[in-house]
């Protein structure tokens, strides 16, 4: 508003209250932008150069208004699986609502009735959307654009279980970040195992006992992680052989004699003498353990045996005493 008088007067306002959010200037110009509804009554004043002042009463009434939405049209981008909280504002009386008019937002984020929109998005692109407000008054509604970046990924995984040879490993990565990961593995690796790129799922059958280190790494196109991760493959419970027989029944010269020699442990285990004198005439079979034979000569015999398997072995000596035939003359 421009209060009219000669250019050399000098304005003020003197009384009561103007408009909430407006401003009175000397030169004679009231503006800005009212913030509140209601009547307003003031008094302005202009002083004139010989020291004349007049003074004068005015009202202004401010009504409501239908809202006009004034946020910018592209929003602040979100990130993939954090939390976001955007606050749409407009112009116009109290008791906006707002509401989603068409369009989809990304998953995981809601508009509520106050125009904010909020939650955690776990979908990446970008979204647009109409949103519209609305008062007692009227409405506005507007073309929103929102963009949910793909997060880097980090690797959550603390430590790996140890596993054993022979028997099934399975475990499975983990990270946080966007989906659409690809995962890779450098560095000495157990054998056996092998790293699925797309799910970050190490399995297999380790074949090789030893302490594995080894670096994996994951990306996504907003960035990448690597860790560090060590393995221990042992060998599996009675991976090793033990012998079991702790001594062996005396054969008779001459005679057919048999004994089967037993260990714990996996197979397949071989058999074989390692130092000693078997007695003539018997063997020792090398994968089944069985020493048979006919003796032909009497003595004492020290030997000893080993069982082995691709694990270990064990050794354990034996004493055979075969006695002599004894014949009788009538």
């Amino acid at each position: 508003l421009t209060f009219s008088a000669d250019d050399s007067a000098k304005w003020t306002h003197t009384e009561g209250n103007i408009p909430d959010g407006m401003s009175f200037y000397s030169w004679g110009i009231l503006s800005g932008r009212p913030t509140k509804t209601g009547t307003f009554n003031f008094t302005v004043s202009a002083l004139f150069d010989d020291n004349i002042s007049v003074s004068k009463n005015f009202k202004i009434i401010i009504s409501s208004a239908a809202p006009v939405i004034e946020s910018d049209s592209k929003l602040d981008p979100g990130t993939d699986g954090e939390s976001y909280n955007y606050e749409l504002k407009a112009s116009g009386a109290d008791s906006l609502t707002w509401e989603l008019k068409s369009g989809k937002l990304p998953e995981g984020l809601k508009l509520d009735s106050t125009g904010i929109i909020s939650g955690i998005p776990t979908q990446i692109g970008s979204f647009k959307f109409i949103v519209q407000v609305n008062n007692s008054y009227g409405s506005n509604s507007k073309i929103f654009t929102l963009t949910i970046k793909a997060a880097a990924p980090v690797i959550t995984t603390e430590e790996l279980e140890n596993g054993k040879i022979g028997e099934s490993y399975s475990a499975e990565l983990q990270a946080t970040g966007s989906k659409a990961l690809k995962w890779s593995v450098s560095g000495k690796f157990p054998k056996g195992l092998s790293l699925n790129a797309n799910t970050g799922q190490i399995s297999g059958t380790p074949t090789t006992a030893g302490t594995f280190t080894f670096t994996v790494k994951v990306k996504n196109s907003a960035g990448n992680d690597s860790k560090s991760f060590t393995i221990e493959i042992s060998l599996p419970d009675n991976a090793v052989p033990v012998i079991n027989d702790a001594s062996l029944t005396n054969p008779e010269a001459g005679k057919y004699y048999s004994h089967q020699f037993t260990a714990a442990g996996i197979n397949p285990i071989t058999w074989t003498k390692t130092a000693g004198q078997i007695p003539s005439g018997l063997s020792l079979n090398k994968s089944s353990g069985l020493l048979a034979g006919t003796p032909k000569q009497s003595g004492e015999f020290d030997f000893t045996v080993k069982a082995a398997n691709k694990y270990g072995n064990d050794t354990k000596s034996y004493t055979l005493r075969v006695t002599p035939v004894i014949i009788t003359n009538t």
